[in-house]
Parts: structure tokens; sequence; C-alpha cells
């Protein structure tokens, strides 16, 4: 049966569906899809160690199916793995097998737009949420739940949610409630529509609820992140900049320290023709935030901090850049770049980066 079901949805993802009216082809009634199969076979190699492995053939397997109509869509997600691929999560099989892990439905108008189901969000740049889907490392954090945007008046937006994470084919235990602003005076404000001076700001606040049950420390049920952001530009400038903080989350990633954590992100750039200037900078420290306070690795993260790296010559190191590191970080990049006759003439970059870690050399404190 389950078979049955995954090749009728690969045969109804190839299907559109045009409603007609008076005549004329209008979009009122649409079905899609898309499906994607990633499949390795394994060989012995003995020249580099590789271990044999009793299943020599392994695959991720996608399938979409969405329907719209008007102001509301909807979709499934189907997936089949049979089983992982080797490198992507899947601790002692938790990934293996095939079902629905995700749908959704949703109503959207000129001011309003409502999402029941699963679901993926952002505020500002990541700092106190992120929820993303990025097949190709193994990560899908989406939220199951509800989210609410409106359009107060043109540029300024509000958006509020609350749902668990995704947690392969089950669900976290904690419970995200957030909420985010932002003004774009540009698009507020009619006589600076056109202006070369640009401004906006906003501001998040996420909010985790998971039930202690820890028998040895005494952890606290609610986890607040609040970040705020500005956005400046003016002609051929622009300056991003957003400030998070953190109250206390004790966590495997921090060895259940009640340390709060903090975040400072800077992007500065300058481009006209023939030149392109970079400065960015972060700081990080303790900034690591999980639907979950016991998960690791890449499992149910909700704070997300982009990497500052710089541009490599070569794929190989292109490929496999530093990771960032949420208890402590400082980057530093500054990158210029000129052009001549429509080729590339200068390419300087300098990067700087220190980190430590806050969870070996703070000691645990209880509050």
């Amino acid at each position: 049966m389950k078979r049955f079901l995954f090749l009728l949805v690969v045969f109804l993802s190839a299907i559109q569906l045009f409603a007609q009216k008076d005549g004329k082809n209008e979009n009122k009634f649409n079905v899609s899809g898309n499906f994607q199969s990633d499949l390795q076979y394994y060989f012995e190699d003995q020249k580099i160690g590789a271990v044999a492995i009793d299943e020599k053939l392994l695959s991720n397997s996608y399938a979409n199916f969405m329907i719209s109509y008007g102001k509301f869509s909807a979709g499934v997600r189907f997936e089949g793995y049979y089983n992982t691929l080797l490198g992507f999560p899947n601790s002692g099989g938790k990934n293996d097998g095939f079902g629905v892990p995700s749908y959704w439905a949703n109503f959207t108008n000129d001011k309003l737009e409502v999402t029941v189901g699963h679901f993926y969000e952002q505020f500002g740049n990541g700092l106190t949420l992120r929820s993303y889907e990025e097949k190709s490392l193994g990560i899908d954090n989406a939220i199951l739940g509800a989210r609410v945007k409106y359009t107060i008046v043109p540029g300024v937006n509000i958006k509020g949610l609350v749902g668990k994470q995704r947690y392969y084919w089950e669900l976290s235990d904690g419970i995200l409630r957030g909420v985010d602003g932002e003004i774009q005076f540009n698009e507020m404000i009619k006589s600076l529509n056109e202006s070369q001076f640009r401004f906006g700001i906003g501001g998040s606040f996420v909010s985790k609820y998971q039930k202690e049950d820890n028998p040895i420390y005494n952890l606290p049920n609610n986890v607040a992140t609040g970040a705020g952001r500005i956005n400046i530009g003016y002609s051929d400038f622009n300056l991003i900049s957003e400030y998070a903080y953190k109250i206390n989350d004790p966590s495997a990633d921090n060895n259940y320290i009640y340390r709060p954590g903090q975040a400072f992100l800077i992007n500065a750039t300058y481009s006209q023709k023939g030149l392109g200037v970079i400065l960015s900078t972060k700081w990080v420290d303790n900034m690591s935030l999980r639907s979950d306070r016991n998960a690791t690795l890449s499992d149910l993260t909700v704070s997300y901090l982009p990497e500052i790296t710089r541009n490599y010559t070569y794929v190989l190191q292109a490929f496999y850049p530093y990771a960032s590191q949420p208890m402590c970080r400082l980057s530093i990049l500054t990158q210029a770049s000129r052009w001549a006759n429509g080729a590339q003439r200068v390419n300087s970059s300098t990067s700087s980066r220190r980190a430590q870690s806050w969870a070996e050399s703070t000691e645990l404190q209880s509050p």
C-alpha cells in the first residue's frame, strides 16, 4: 500500500490542471508537484580503509503534492528513506522509513496570510528563529502549528506563530511561540518611496517551553529570546545590524550552565561600477537555542548563526568552510573586489576568527 501511494504521488506530481472561465485560461484551480530521489551504491575501497557495508544501495526520496484555488492552497509531502544515505543524521535508524512528515493549508489575501500545519519561518537574520529545510545537509526543522502574517499599512508588517518542531518522524518536546514586527519607512512614507536614503527597523521575541525533566538540575521551563535589528542604506552603501539576547538556557550544548546568551551581527556593503567592498563581523556568546535542551548536532535548532568566511579560490576549501560556533565566537571579514573592462583585477579578503568554549571554562552555577 505504501509503495502504491508513493507511485501515485509521483504520477500526480507531473499533472497541471487549469480551470477555464469565460473562455479564458485562468489559474483558478491548480495541481502541481515534484519528485526527487537520491540514490547511492557503495563499493568497498581498501586503499582508504572504507569498511564494506551490508546494504549496498541506499536512497533518500521526496515527493511534494500541492493544490491551489484562488486565495487558498494546501500541500502534502511524502518522504521515503530505504534506507537513509550514509552521512545523514540517522542514529539508531530513527530516520529510516516512509510516511507523510509534512502537510499544510494556507489562505492569503492583500493584507493577511494564515497557515496551519507545517511551515518554515525566519525572524530577521535568524538569530532568534529560523526554521528551514536543507535536505542536502539532512536539515528539516519545520514547525507544526499555526502562523499569522498581517500588513497593518504598507511597510508595517507583523507575524506570529506557535507550534512544535519536526524531529525526524516525530515532534520535539518543546513548544515555540514567537512574534516579529518590521517597519520599512520607505514603504510607509510616500515621500521616501523614491529616496536614495533607506531606513528600516524590526524586532522579534521567541519563547520556548519545555517541562523540566532533569533529576539533578533545577532547569527553567521557559526560555525567552529577544532581538532588535536595523537596516540603513544610502545610494550604494548599505548597513544591516542585529542584536539578540537570550536568558539563561541550560542545555547539552553549554554543559547545562545558567549563563545568558548574546549575539551581535553587522554586515556593511558598498558597491559601484567596478568596485565592491564588504565588511562583516559577528560576536556570539552562549547563543545556542533548541526546542529540546537535550538535543545535539543539527537536531531541533531554533536560532541560526550565519557563518562569516571568505570566498575560496579552490573548490575543496569552499566545500568545507568553518562551522558557526554557538558558545563563543568573534569573526571579522573584510573583502574588496575591483573589476576593469569586465574582468576582475583585484580581489583582496581577510578574515579573523576567535573561539572559546564557555562550557569548558565556566563552572556550573545554580540560579
